[in-house]
């Protein structure tokens, strides 16, 4: 009876004290909790702490932890077992553990250990604690003014929606910021980019296994690709219009061969057009009298980007008007081309000319291409902010001016122009005498400017949209 009273005393016991246990794990999880839940900031002291708590509670449950992490290691000398009840999991202290793996051989435990040091540390931005921007209702235009000059940073950005119909916070609250340093729309700041560059390089390391990877699916995509092709061509005017690609190069070609009146089908295409791509590295016409108007890859040349936006034929197929992205940033400059000769200008801001023709400044008349126009007599090399737009370009039916469409700060098209750049002799107008006329201006911020041409090339289509509604406008 002795013996069955301790061995009843000693189960008692030893239940009194799982139960505890579980009563005491249950409650350093609820406080683990309620320190989250009422803090926004967390001391490192009181994390350090959660830390070492959740670890003795893992180690508890799984101690194959123990074997491969030293951090482990140290908590679990200093830790007490806990049983958590609360999770259905009521284990005795020494029993096996489904998940607990055996310890590993220490050649195991190196391996590890080197592989962890070769991976480097992922570039963390500077957090800039002092800035902030304000929310809120905007302050007269004098309480900017009355800012001294003397104050150690400019004034914060005021951050708010104009259409919105609710009250604005007046007066404006700070929001922190702390990384606001990064944005920078002009592509100049250095520590962003230097910080941009590291980041590309942290996700090449910490890729690199993958690198037979990419290569073996790059490989598995491009086998069912045919590269060296061409595209059907098609009947506009007194031409046949297609484009080639060739094997090994990233960007068509763009052709045009004769068409005669009334031609509904092409003429054959020549068999070997593609046989000296092995010896000469160059595609054979594809039709009798080709005519390359564009040539892509030669324009990529010591390019590091390079994006084809919109390619548009004159009505009398003589000028050709395309886009390019040269950045990346889908904004796009403007270049005209008489497709005979040869010769290619960019179109520049014409605003800034005329500033600049203010003071004293002086335009180039014309860069582009291979074959590009001679400045005009007393014209100098001074730089000139190029035509930025968002891509689209149409002819008008005279064959001298060219419709296009710019974008406001926030990078949305908004305003479509007409710019005259041929005089009726087909002579190229110089930049200082170009001018803008503003056709249409989108003011609402979440419509949209698109413009394109009837099929007929009698009107032109101004399409101003947004998620939820449209409208089209039409000129002739």
């Amino acid at each position: 009876k002795k013996q069955h009273h301790d061995d009843e005393s000693q189960k008692n016991g030893k239940k009194d004290r799982l139960e505890g246990s579980d009563r005491s794990q249950h409650n350093i999880i609820q406080l683990i909790l309620n320190i989250f839940h009422r803090n926004s900031i967390i001391p490192f002291a009181t994390m350090k702490a959660i830390f070492l708590l959740l670890s003795s509670l893992l180690i508890s449950q799984y101690p194959g932890l123990q074997a491969w992490s030293p951090s482990f290691r140290k908590v679990h000398r200093h830790q007490h077992y806990f049983t958590t009840g609360s999770y259905n999991i009521k284990k005795a202290v020494n029993s096996p553990r489904p998940f607990a793996t055996a310890p590993l051989a220490n050649d195991k435990k190196m391996s590890i250990i080197e592989a962890a040091k070769k991976v480097p540390p992922p570039p963390i931005p500077f957090r800039d604690t002092s800035s902030f921007v304000l929310a809120g209702k905007l302050p007269p235009p004098e309480t900017e003014a009355a800012t001294p000059s003397s104050s150690p940073s400019p004034t914060p950005p005021l951050r708010q929606s104009p259409s919105s119909t609710n009250p604005l916070l007046s007066p404006p609250r700070p929001i922190p910021d702390p990384y606001g340093w990064l944005r920078d729309d002009s592509r100049t700041n250095q520590d962003v980019l230097d910080h941009l560059r590291a980041e590309n390089e942290y996700g090449k390391q910490i890729t690199s296994h993958l690198e037979n990877l990419r290569e073996e699916l790059y490989e598995e995509m491009k086998s069912n690709i045919k590269e060296t092709d061409y595209t059907t061509p098609v009947a506009k005017g007194k031409y046949w219009y297609y484009f080639k690609m060739q094997e090994g190069v990233s960007y068509p070609v763009y052709c045009r061969a004769p068409r005669k009146e009334g031609e509904m089908f092409h003429p054959p295409i020549c068999e070997d057009w593609n046989a000296n791509v092995a010896s000469t590295n160059q595609l054979s016409s594809l039709m009798e009298g080709e005519e390359i108007y564009l040539d892509v890859p030669a324009l990529a040349e010591d390019k590091p980007y390079l994006s084809v936006g919109t390619i548009s034929i004159s009505p009398n197929q003589e000028f050709l008007g395309y886009t390019l992205d040269l950045t990346g940033g889908e904004t796009c400059q403007l270049s005209v081309k008489h497709i005979s000769s040869g010769k290619e200008w960019v179109l520049y801001d014409v605003n800034e000319i005329n500033v600049r023709k203010n003071i004293g400044g002086k335009v180039k008349a014309g860069v582009g291409g291979k074959d590009v126009s001679e400045p005009e007599n007393g014209t100098d090399t001074t730089t000139t902010p190029l035509l930025e737009c968002d891509g689209s370009v149409v002819w008008n039916d005279q064959n001298t001016a060219v419709f296009f469409v710019t974008m406001d700060e926030a990078h949305r098209p908004h305003r479509v122009y007409r710019r005259q750049v041929f005089k009726s002799d087909g002579s190229y107008v110089p930049p200082e005498q170009q001018k803008d006329e503003l056709l249409l201006e989108e003011r609402d911020e979440l419509f949209n400017v698109r413009i394109t041409k009837t099929f007929d090339g009698r009107f032109l289509i101004v399409r101003s949209s947004s998620k939820e509604s449209s409208e089209v406008h039409y000129l002739k």
